[in-house]
């Protein structure tokens, strides 16, 4: 913890730390953590570490901090995925989505196969109550299947929520044998965390992947920055209804 000023000055020397072992060992920290604010006093870790020789593993951990910073204390720890597969969380994006009341959505970037590498995009909803208790994972839901790849891809995907119950995710596959097209999404999450089927796709290009970002400008208007088929940084906007309905514009 740090105190910063009114003005948003940094008072240099830290106010309190924690460092501690997660139940890992032998490797450190891959892909980084992203940390983001649950409810007052109360915050919450994703993060993903390399792992001991089993393999790598991805946590969601609350902590509670302390209006003055002071104290920090680990209030749960739960482990999101153990060694199924090898995967990456992405710092760029929202660590945690929040969806309604404790019901959060989060992405991961996963691969499989030894020789040859399934890649995939999945989103999970989870629960976390306001005083840090973390729920098991409500469900599971695979957006992008590229197999073939002859080496783990690169994760390049952005979540964004668009409105109550609407969400989009701009991702792209690439380098590989098999490359895939980087395609916007949309889809739907329950209050209760249940994800549903998409409701509308738009592929940007055939076989770019790099640097994908979504982002809003206003009201349904959206800015897709992607990497073009002529290897260009490209810039798109897109029109999302309140339905998920996406338009060219």
């Amino acid at each position: 913890t740090f105190a910063f000023s009114p003005a948003g000055v940094i008072t240099k020397s830290v106010i309190a730390t924690v460092n501690e072992n997660l139940g890992e060992i032998y490797r450190n920290s891959v892909s980084g953590a992203s940390i983001m604010k649950i409810a007052p006093n109360v915050f919450s870790l994703l993060i993903h570490t390399g792992g001991d020789y089993a393999g790598p593993r991805t946590y969601v951990v609350t902590y509670s901090i302390s209006d003055d910073g002071l104290t920090i204390s680990k209030i749960a720890q739960t482990t999101i995925l153990p060694n199924v597969a090898d995967h990456e969380i992405f710092p760029g994006n929202h660590p945690l989505l929040h969806v309604t009341g404790t019901k959060y959505a989060f992405l991961t970037h996963e691969t499989r196969g030894t020789t040859t590498h399934t890649d995939n995009y999945v989103i999970r909803t989870i629960s976390i109550t306001d005083a840090g208790a973390i729920g098991s994972v409500i469900d599971t839901k695979v957006v992008q299947l590229v197999s073939g790849q002859v080496a783990p891809q690169v994760f390049y995907a952005s979540l964004r929520r668009i409105n109550s119950t609407v969400f989009g995710l701009v991702s792209g596959s690439g380098t590989g044998a098999t490359v895939g097209p980087t395609t916007l999404r949309t889809f739907t999450i329950t209050d209760a965390g249940a994800i549903a089927a998409t409701g509308s796709s738009y592929a940007l290009c055939t076989t770019g992947y790099y640097g994908n970002m979504l982002f809003q400008v206003k009201d349904t208007g959206w800015p897709v920055g992607y990497n073009d088929d002529a290897n260009h940084a490209a810039l798109k906007t897109v029109n999302i209804s309140a339905g998920g309905i996406i338009t060219y514009i």
